[in-house]
């Protein structure tokens, strides 16, 4: 099985963040754990700290083996119900906070909240270009898709804009997009499948046979790239015989 993310949104946070990142993303954690704790202890209202302190610990648990803030929308509404279930309580009963303890953890989930909302500007633009793709306008697909590779976690627009730099022609760009992609996940056959059709385009069939090679090393049972290796070294062999 391939994999292309870090399956484990505190390790992403280290290695994203550094150490200072890394811990700061914690510590955001355990202070809306804890108040969230204390506030599902106060008075007989406390159905919503219940339910936002629930939906905490499953994220959070569920975050040492997935990656359930890659997409923006589940991190905006799971910080919003926090937000919402604190807001509740402090009204009912205040929780005597410490006021440096508050205004790190507000700058922390502000922080977070706009990084969710940013990242998400890549998705819509993706979309965009996948929409151009379908009606066959690769420049406007190749528009689209270059702002959303400006963004992070923009895997899959690099991708696809591989594949419309090519369709336009654009055979060098295509191979730069797809090698930027594979310098940051030199294991992802896909970019080498990619690059491998690039250089098919251009006859340049030794570079093309090692990337499908590559392809097919990694993930030995992609049909794809292994039809198309198949086909170039017969076709290789043949003209040797020749």
């Amino acid at each position: 099985m391939m994999v292309h993310e870090v399956h484990n949104i505190w390790l992403h946070a280290l290695a994203e963040g550094g150490w200072l990142g890394g811990l700061l993303f914690i510590f955001m954690w355990l202070v809306m754990l804890y108040t969230l704790f204390r506030a599902s202890r106060l008075g007989d209202e406390n159905q919503l700290a219940v339910l936002a302190l629930a939906s905490l610990v499953t994220v959070a648990v569920q975050g040492t083996t997935s990656f359930p803030l890659h997409n923006p929308m589940p991190g905006i509404w799971l910080f919003l119900l926090v937000g919402l279930a604190y807001a509740h309580h402090h009204r009912k009963q205040p929780l005597n906070v410490p006021l440096i303890v508050r205004v790190m953890a507000a700058v922390l989930l502000l922080a977070v909240f706009g990084w969710q909302t940013w990242a998400g500007l890549s998705s819509f633009h993706t979309r965009a270009g996948v929409h151009h793709i379908k009606k066959r306008n690769f420049e406007k697909a190749d528009r689209a898709l270059a702002k959303a590779v400006e963004f992070p976690n923009a895997d899959t627009a690099m991708l696809k804009r591989c594949y419309v730099l090519g369709r336009i022609k654009k055979v060098d760009a295509a191979v730069d997009t797809c090698g930027a992609l594979l310098a940051r996940h030199p294991w992802h056959h896909i970019a080498h499948d990619q690059i491998a059709r690039q250089y098919h385009r251009q006859r340049r069939m030794g570079k093309a046979e090692y990337h499908y090679a590559k392809a097919v090393e990694i993930y030995p049972r992609f049909p794809r790239a292994k039809k198309s290796l198949k086909a170039l070294r017969k076709r290789k062999n043949a003209k040797g015989k020749k």
